[in-house]
């Protein structure tokens, strides 16, 4: 079996750990406060268990990788850190956070030093110097392109928002009058129906979206709306039925959005929380215009007026549940200045 070139795996290690580490230490500090729910005292208790468990464990495991093998120790280094996150997000537990901590302090000092031995050995000490630059360089970039992975999915989502909630809120009316042949005075009190639901469900969603999770809330509205926009456009109702119904479909509809100004603002660090949020919102909302005339095309050949509506709104909620899925809870993020 052939060897692979010991300079391109120590950069594509450096980016790896640099990208994922970057993900996971974020995630990792949100979880440890929202969903295991630790004090203050408990965390300061946590990062002094991780360094503790790094200082006492230096130099034992250093003697492994002198000794008997860099490469093993590094091996062992990053499947010890990886059982750490593993328990740590198997059991949501204030011990179970402890013991993660002290594996992940040890896996990393078993690589501390490793790495850094075992590719001077491989492409000599004049090369290494260059391996190490350009590590460090790809690693920052890897940083980078965490930020941009949730920048990319951020977008998603608010573009299946705003298309979904464009979809139902420009066509709705002439679904009404066209379709169900309403008059213009009673299009108002369906109209109305929906308004009022938007302005309790705005409500509803802001309490839920801090005491639920935002990832929890954005999915429990997006699927509302979905179901409620296919009984409103797919399924034979009365009209006093649909009128009656437009009040949960503003509801849900309307509630997807309540989250989202402090989602983005805890999804991205303090350097580029403005145009990062700025990016995100107005990226959902170009596209997500497009989706009007996507509603129009359909129902001139291809489909009813009211399968239209209902198939480009089920699409739309259905990318944001599906972008919710891969975006990290941020809920009881402490926000610092610089970050």
């Amino acid at each position: 079996m052939k060897k692979l070139d010991a300079y391109r795996v120590f950069i594509a290690l450096s980016v790896l750990v640099d990208f994922l580490f970057s993900m996971i230490f974020t995630a990792s500090m949100v979880y440890q406060v929202t969903r295991v729910g630790l004090t203050p005292l408990q965390l300061v208790l946590v990062g002094t268990t991780l360094e503790l468990s790094v200082f006492l464990f230096e130099v034992p495991t250093g003697v492994i990788a002198d000794i008997y093998s860099r490469r093993l120790s590094i091996i062992i280094g990053y499947f010890v850190m990886g059982l750490g996150f593993l328990v740590e997000g198997s059991f949501p537990l204030f011990a179970a956070i402890l013991l993660a901590q002290v594996l992940w302090g040890v896996g990393y000092t078993f690589t501390s030093g490793a790495t850094q031995a075992w590719i001077s050995d491989e492409i000599g000490e004049q090369n290494a110097g260059r391996a190490f630059l350009r590590g460090n360089q790809l690693g920052q970039i890897s940083g980078l392109l965490g930020i941009l992975t949730g920048t990319l999915l951020g977008s998603l989502m608010t573009t299946g928002m705003m298309s979904g909630y464009y979809a139902v809120t420009i066509w709705v009316p002439t679904y009404l009058k066209t379709v169900r042949n309403l008059s213009v005075l009673n299009t108002g009190a369906y109209t109305f129906m929906i308004i009022a639901g938007s302005f309790v469900g705005y409500i509803v969603a802001a309490y839920l979206s801090d005491h639920l999770g935002r990832r929890k809330t954005f999915i429990v509205f997006a699927v509302g709306t979905v179901i409620v926009a296919v009984l409103y456009t797919l399924v034979p109702i009365s009209d006093q039925a649909m009128l009656f119904l437009g009040f949960p479909l503003g509801f849900f509809l309307s509630g997807n959005f309540s989250g989202v100004g402090a989602f983005l603002t805890e999804l991205f660090p303090s350097r580029v929380r403005g145009s990062g949020q700025g990016f995100v919102y107005n990226v959902g909302r170009g596209l997500g215009a497009f989706s009007p005339p996507l509603v129009g095309y359909l129902s001139t050949g291809a489909m009813p007026l009211a399968t239209a509506i209902g198939a480009v709104t089920g699409t739309a909620f259905a990318l944001v549940v599906l972008t919710v899925f891969f975006l990290p809870e941020t809920r009881g993020k402490e926000l610092s200045v610089y970050d």
